[in-house]
């Protein structure tokens, strides 16, 4: 229990130096003083202050305060307080058998909200049907042709180098329909989490 609690407190001091490092440099990009946020926003400029170099976390709603009025949102804000590198994903962690002709590969983390796979479709295969959710995904073809369908009718047929998004609130599935190995990169994006 000790060790959750440090931990917490430690994720806590993290975030609210990651806060303030994002809240300055968004409000020197926009070339405001302190005191200018503090009248935009309506908090005192010593909070503002304490704020930015870490010392003070914002509840929600103060955070709303800052975040309008530096033209943007909190949600925003908080994004930008993810790690700019995300860990290394090795070629052999991380894969798993979709069907006994597909094989998929996670080629990023996977607790953002962005899910990169690579994909191996054996020839004259099928990935089997995607329920419609939230978001959307990009495919890009490294090797070989598929055929991906989107909603009831449309389909695309996609070469080495050919892209395709589209909302994943269509079914959608896709197709190996010749006689050599397919290859594609696949990025599925949902909404945060409210």
């Amino acid at each position: 229990m000790a060790d959750s609690t440090a931990d917490a407190a430690d994720d806590q001091r993290q975030l609210s130096a990651a806060l303030g490092r994002v809240i300055r440099a968004m409000r020197r990009d926009a070339g405001k003083t302190l005191q200018q946020l503090a009248d935009a926003s309506g908090l005192s400029q010593p909070y503002l202050s304490q704020t930015e170099t870490g010392r003070s976390m914002p509840s929600l709603m103060t955070l709303h305060r800052i975040a309008a009025a530096l033209g943007t949102s909190g949600s925003a804000l908080l994004a930008l307080t993810e790690p700019p590198i995300a860990p290394v994903v090795r070629l052999e962690e991380d894969s798993y058998d979709l069907n006994t002709k597909v094989q998929v590969w996670f080629r990023g983390p996977t607790e953002r909200h962005v899910e990169q796979h690579e994909i191996v479709v054996q020839p004259l295969s099928v990935a089997g049907r995607h329920q419609a959710h939230a978001g959307g995904e990009f495919i890009h073809v490294l090797e070989g042709r598929i055929r991906v369908v989107v909603g009831s009718e449309d389909a695309y047929v996609l070469g080495v180098g050919d892209s395709l998004y589209y909302a994943a609130t269509l079914d959608h599935e896709w197709f190996n329909d010749t006689p050599a190995v397919a290859r594609f990169v696949q990025f599925a994006n949902s909404p945060a989490p409210a």
